[in-house]
């Protein structure tokens, strides 16, 4: 039932790593560290394939997650970096391009959500995680909301948002909180406790 605005049909998607290879084969050697944490990360294959979880030699130890449109498509991706202290930034988002979608533009999860109540997350492991105790949860990608973003969970027909954001974004959470209240039946807010 959702329906496409005239902005989201104009844009291209974001293309994938040229040497992106997807993680469809658990025993697969090259792939065998990315598998490693994403299970350790209490994520299931079969939730790994249906986000399309991959990775690509040329980005070392960053896992690949495409982010996927209202009907499916790969239309962006964000990264996750799989060893500590290899990178600055444990996560990555490509750049916003004119005419192509960035992440302000995106919701990672949105397309499997149904319901009239959606929680809303920053990262993907945490919405990956309310998934999977059968929460309608998405990720977006950072700590605050967009006008598009919100314009996707309107045309979502949510009526009640919950929201999840990590123990230092309090303040993004409130001030999101009072963004969107006018919009819903119901907007709450999750505080947990530092680090979980």
């Amino acid at each position: 039932d959702f329906v496409r605005t005239e902005k989201i049909t104009d844009l291209k998607p974001t293309s994938l790593p040229k040497d992106y290879k997807r993680l469809n084969d658990p025993k697969s050697f090259m792939a065998l560290e990315y598998v490693n944490y994403i299970f350790n990360r209490g994520i299931t294959f079969n939730i790994m394939q249906r986000y399309h979880f991959g990775y690509s030699p040329s980005m070392t130890y960053q896992l690949i997650m495409p982010v996927q449109n209202e009907i499916g498509e790969n239309v962006y991706y964000t990264t996750r970096t799989i060893k500590d202290g290899f990178t600055k930034e444990k996560a990555y988002n490509p750049p916003a391009r004119p005419g192509f979608y960035s992440k302000s533009d995106v919701i990672f999860g949105l397309h499997t959500c149904r319901g009239t109540t959606v929680y809303l997350f920053e990262g993907v492991f945490s919405a990956l995680s309310a998934q999977s105790l059968n929460f309608a949860a998405v990720a977006l990608l950072g700590k605050t909301l967009s006008t598009c973003q919100l314009e996707l969970l309107l045309n979502s027909g949510f009526k009640n948002v919950i929201i999840c954001l990590d123990s230092d974004a309090l303040t993004y959470a409130y001030d999101m909180a009072t963004k969107i209240r006018p919009l819903f039946e119901s907007v709450q807010l999750i505080e947990f406790p530092k680090d979980k």
